[in-house]
């Protein structure tokens, strides 16, 4: 599993990137309904690089360029004995990319990788091409997507609290590519691949404590071994969340809205290189650990 997301500033334009790729055995369940146990997994290789270049066109609006590549190839398929089921009732387990280019603008006034205080309103408009397994030929495709958050302080500057809506519209997008629901970045506590579908909403709210400013113990203890390493101050947050979702479908409606909560520590190198560790539950399901570099947003 390898993760990156992040901005490079130029003279000219902002540069937004996420690039994602992931090898894991995925569980994979029926495509409708609400079967509570896994009845095929799989290995499956999953690629996303998601480019931006952002232009200044006013104070607070940004304007530009952006690209999405999305890959999934799945191997090594076993289906559970005791609901055997051929692999054709399982489309999520196919082979399928998507290709799109189109515009993204964005409207804020404060840091969208770490905001603090204040509004970041995310639109993207992309078209081009995906292909599955099941497309005897690649078809036209095309995808938007609406990011909103509000952070603002709370009592004190020690806490704040921070609130966000997305949601994702596709066309002909394949399963394999779909939007789906879990995860660190839409839904924690929920199997990343247990609903998806080319409807995504999802709402996240998450409350931070500044338990720690200005820590230097970690460090300190760090130089007193290897001399080479720098003493610098570390501020430790704890977080409390709550994410809610659901996905659906033109073919069979939407799925039932699920609920993610849990209990979060943020070590933040000030003023924006954060490490994130996540505990997060969803009723009836098992708990999921998260940790990473960057927000969680």
């Amino acid at each position: 599993h390898a993760y990156i997301r992040g901005e490079i500033p130029t003279r000219r334009a902002q540069h937004v990137g996420r690039i994602r790729y992931d090898r894991r055995l995925r569980e994979a369940y029926p495509f409708t309904g609400d079967t509570p146990d896994a009845i095929a997994d799989a290995t499956v290789d999953e690629l996303i690089v998601d480019i931006s270049a952002l232009y200044r066109v006013a104070s607070q609006i940004e304007l530009g360029p952006s690209t999405l590549w999305r890959s999934r190839f799945t191997l090594d398929v076993s289906i559970s004995e005791d609901l055997p089921l051929p692999t054709i009732g399982l489309p999520q387990l196919d082979d399928g990319s998507v290709l799109l280019a189109g515009l993204r603008t964005r409207l804020s006034n404060t840091n969208p990788i770490r905001p603090l205080k204040g509004y970041v309103v995310d639109l993207s408009a992309r078209a081009g091409r995906s292909a599955g397994t099941r497309h005897a030929t690649p078809k036209p495709d095309a995808q938007f997507d609406l990011f909103a958050s509000y952070t603002f302080p709370l009592i004190s500057s020690d806490h704040r609290v921070y609130a966000r809506v997305l949601g994702s519209w596709q066309w002909n997008t394949p399963p394999p590519v779909q939007s789906s629901l879990g995860g660190e970045n839409l839904l924690r506590g929920l199997s990343r691949w247990r609903y998806f579908g080319r409807r995504l909403v999802a709402q996240r709210v998450q409350w931070h404590w500044t338990l720690l400013r200005g820590w230097t113990r970690p460090f300190e203890i760090a130089r007193s071994v290897w001399d080479i390493v720098p003493v610098q101050t570390m501020n430790v947050e704890l977080v409390g969340f709550s994410d809610i979702g659901t996905t659906g479908d033109p073919d069979f409606g939407w799925h039932r809205t699920r609920i993610g909560s849990g209990l979060g520590l943020r070590f933040v190198l000030p003023p924006n290189v954060v490490a994130t560790l996540d505990a997060a539950v969803t009723p009836g399901g098992h708990l999921f650990f998260y940790a990473g570099v960057g927000e969680t947003l």
